[in-house]
């Protein structure tokens, strides 16, 4: 009689104990599973035209708000000098590249990065990017506002002044004609 009684007993705190922890688990939801995603399963939407800088959600909506995303830049790709609007973090994933201040700072004090390594832009701070000729280059960016790419007043005057004179620069190149014979 005793085993018949331990055996219920010790059958119904397992069932109770299973009720509870699976009540627990209803409560809190599913639970989360680990997620492994390969860089090359990106799905990479374009930033601009040619030469394509492109951007790839890890985490968040970029357009929205806080994020974290992978951004590539092509091998090399200098990018104009540009700000954003929040504060970002990048640690370089893929490829060789620099940053540097447009005011106070330059390429050649630039420190070159690798991959593992960190960049960390304050906001509204104008900047130039250049990703090293060989391979592109990929970060995994963190930043608390939405995405932004505000090119620099300079740099927007520099391109307007370009796109004016392409008969010049068309002429220039034009070769010369062979002299009648």
């Amino acid at each position: 009689m005793k085993k018949k009684t331990f055996a219920l007993t010790a059958t119904v705190l397992a069932l109770t104990s299973a009720s509870f922890v699976a009540g627990l688990a209803v409560a809190k939801g599913a639970a989360k599973m680990p997620v492994l995603s390969p860089l090359a399963d990106a799905k990479w939407t374009p930033l601009m035209k040619d030469p394509l800088p492109a951007f790839a959600p890890i985490e968040g909506d970029a357009m929205k708000g806080a994020h974290y995303a992978y951004l590539k830049l092509p091998a090399g790709f200098t990018s104009p000098p540009h700000s954003h609007s929040s504060d970002y973090w990048a640690v370089l994933v893929q490829g060789k590249m620099t940053h540097w201040a447009k005011d106070g700072g330059s390429e050649a004090e630039a420190k070159q990065l690798g991959v593992g390594d960190l960049t960390f832009m304050p906001a509204k701070t104008d900047h130039i990017s250049k990703c090293f000729p060989g391979a592109d280059c990929v970060m995994a960016v963190f930043q608390k506002g939405k995405f932004d790419f505000i090119v620099a007043k300079e740099a927007k005057a520099d391109a307007k002044a370009k796109d004016a004179k392409p008969e010049a620069k068309a002429e220039a190149k034009e070769p010369a004609k062979p002299a009648a014979k």
